[in-house]
């Protein structure tokens, strides 16, 4: 159950940074293209700045999508940085349901809560135990 949780999460998330992505490139071109100042800034600033944004937004979602993805094929336990990608990805799915809840669709609000689940159980299903090969000698030396 583990391993299908931690791949539909890296999908989810690796969906959801091509989204992010591409939905503040569009806001930083519409920002340059209507020639919107913010707070009396040029125009120009505005854009890079969502465009920064949505490339950091997206690299650390993708990030942790690659994280997922590497745990879910080892069986192994989530290390402390894909931990703290979880958590915050946790807290970005919070806001981003309240968005789309506001927004009225219920589809979108649907995918939003999967893998904010999917994300909540990679970190709260622990991997299965291994158990030690017949013959191999245990930290207490008896086989």
């Amino acid at each position: 159950m583990r391993t299908v949780v931690l791949l539909l999460a890296a999908f989810g998330t690796l969906v959801e940074a091509v989204a992010f992505g591409g939905g503040l490139y569009l806001l930083g071109t519409v920002i340059d293209t209507y020639s919107m100042s913010m707070g009396g800034l040029p125009p120009d600033r505005g854009r890079l700045g969502v465009w920064l944004l949505g490339a950091l937004l997206a690299l650390a979602l993708a990030a942790l999508a690659v994280l997922l993805a590497v745990a879910a094929v080892r069986g192994r336990a989530l290390g402390a940085p894909t931990r703290v990608l979880v958590v915050a990805a946790l807290a970005l799915h919070g806001m981003l349901g309240l968005v789309v809840v506001l927004a009225g669709d219920a589809s979108w609000f649907l995918g939003v809560v999967v893998v904010f689940a999917c994300l909540l159980l990679s970190l709260t299903v622990p991997p299965p135990m291994r158990r030690p090969a017949p013959g191999a000698v245990t930290r207490h030396g008896a086989s």
